[in-house]
């Protein structure tokens, strides 16, 4: 009985919701969950210029990818306030991906060479037009565009690894996005915005609420 609750209200959510739900899909369809999708030839994968040499590369794009969508699904990105809740989890979202980047600089970096012409498709990107948060919007289309300057890095072109120079600049996009919670986000006034909230959910095609 409680399973077929369950069913029901989730489909009600995916009716009521249905950029949320299409987001939903996207998500299972795109993230790997782990299984690299690797192929010898680019134009083998579902988007031909999404790829990368390298499987560090690869590791922190499936995260960046994934902090992405559970922004976009979060509580938060119905509001123009980012709830503490979800506060705390973008805070421990960019630690693991400088943690991460830590490691690619730390750890002793490895050519591959039997297998470094190989490639590794990556997921797509999810679409961020709909997000009512002007807070949310904000950061994830600055981590999009960190994700989009990272594919396209020299140290994709690697087999593992990190070059200095791409290093710095990603040390440079976290603090960025550090500095736009610390020093924007939470010393602004919080606004709620309510007519241009509802007018933002009437443009990508949802029933007002």
């Amino acid at each position: 009985m409680i399973n077929r609750l369950l069913v029901a209200m989730t489909a009600a959510l995916v009716l009521t919701f249905p950029s949320l739900g299409a987001l939903a899909q996207e998500a299972r369809g795109n993230l790997t969950q782990g299984v690299p999708v690797i192929v010898t030839d680019p134009q083998e994968c579902p988007d031909p210029n999404r790829y990368t040499l390298n499987q560090d590369i690869y590791s922190l794009d499936n995260m960046i990818i994934r902090y992405l969508i559970e922004m976009m699904t979060s509580v938060s990105a119905e509001v123009q306030v980012i709830q503490p809740p979800d506060r705390t989890r973008i805070d421990a979202y960019l630690k693991a991906l400088d943690d991460f980047r830590v490691w690619m600089v730390t750890s002793s970096p490895s050519d591959y060479p039997a297998t470094y012409k190989l490639f590794y498709c990556l997921s797509e990107k999810p679409d961020p037009i709909y997000i009512a948060s002007a807070p949310i919007r904000d950061l994830v289309n600055q981590l999009i565009v960190m994700e989009g300057e990272l594919v396209l890095s020299q140290s994709s072109r690697l087999s593992s690894g990190i070059l200095p120079q791409d290093d710095v600049r990603f040390q440079s996009y976290l603090a960025r996005l550090n500095s736009y919670l610390l020093n924007y986000h939470d010393q602004a006034a919080p606004n709620d915005h309510p007519r241009t909230t509802e007018l933002t959910r009437l443009i990508n095609g949802e029933e007002p609420r």
